[in-house]
């Protein structure tokens, strides 16, 4: 089970140290500004930097050389400033186990793991509602590298769906038309771009399309390999 210590991150302080597990479904509760999504920002990171590591994108002198967890990929979620002198990260995945302290990180490989399984690695930013509120919001350029990858991803979806992408609220889809390029929001009565939709539904849409589509990645890789 892959588990997360976080210290003097932050607004996370940790004080004594405790140590979270990250289960299949890990919910944070909090006061806003507690760290919940810094919490989910680092999970995030270090489940990619494992998955990378292991795909062979780059080796572990690369990844440990100086700042470059923290100025590169750690700025990918805009978190590379919540750096404190005293930060403490610690991080043991399914391959490998990841420590930064005072300033330096280190990984070491995890020898009694055989098999490995990449996750699809999202984080679901809560600025997401801005992809389904305008028009060609992937033209938009300097957005957060978390919210890029995922208006890509969101795009992706729409874009290339043969059919309208159901909602589980009474019956609502969205599709993507050509020749407005724009998304619409429908049900058996009417149909509105998304642009003009609700604020929920714009928070709601990309949130399940691409959760959704992911997933069908996921079991069509497995399908492939005979899984």
């Amino acid at each position: 089970m892959q588990q997360i210590l976080i210290q003097n991150f932050g607004p996370i302080v940790n004080k004594y140290g405790v140590t979270l597990k990250v289960n299949k479904v890990t919910v944070l509760c909090g006061r806003q500004g507690s760290g919940k999504s810094s919490i989910a920002k680092l999970i995030s990171t270090f489940f990619w930097l494992e998955k990378a590591l292991v795909r062979g994108d780059f080796g572990v002198n690369e990844l440990t050389a100086k700042n470059v967890f923290r100025d590169k990929y750690c700025a990918f979620h805009n978190i590379q400033n919540y750096f404190k002198t005293d930060t403490y990260f610690y991080f043991k995945g399914t391959k490998f186990e990841f420590t930064y302290e005072k300033g330096v990180l280190n990984v070491a490989e995890i020898k009694t793991t055989r098999n490995f399984v990449r996750p699809q690695v999202m984080y679901i930013p809560a600025e997401r509602n801005l992809m389904a509120a305008l028009d060609d919001a992937d033209k938009i350029q300097n957005l957060p590298g978390s919210l890029s990858a995922m208006l890509d991803e969101y795009s992706r979806a729409i874009r290339n769906a043969k059919k309208p992408l159901s909602l589980p609220l009474n019956g609502f889809k969205v599709s993507y038309d050509e020749l407005t390029k724009s998304a619409w929001l429908s049900d058996s009565n009417f149909s509105i771009k998304m642009t003009e939709a609700a604020s929920g539904f714009q928070s709601m849409a990309p949130m399940v399309i691409v959760t959704r589509y992911l997933f069908n990645k996921i079991m069509e890789n497995k399908k492939g390999a005979g899984l």
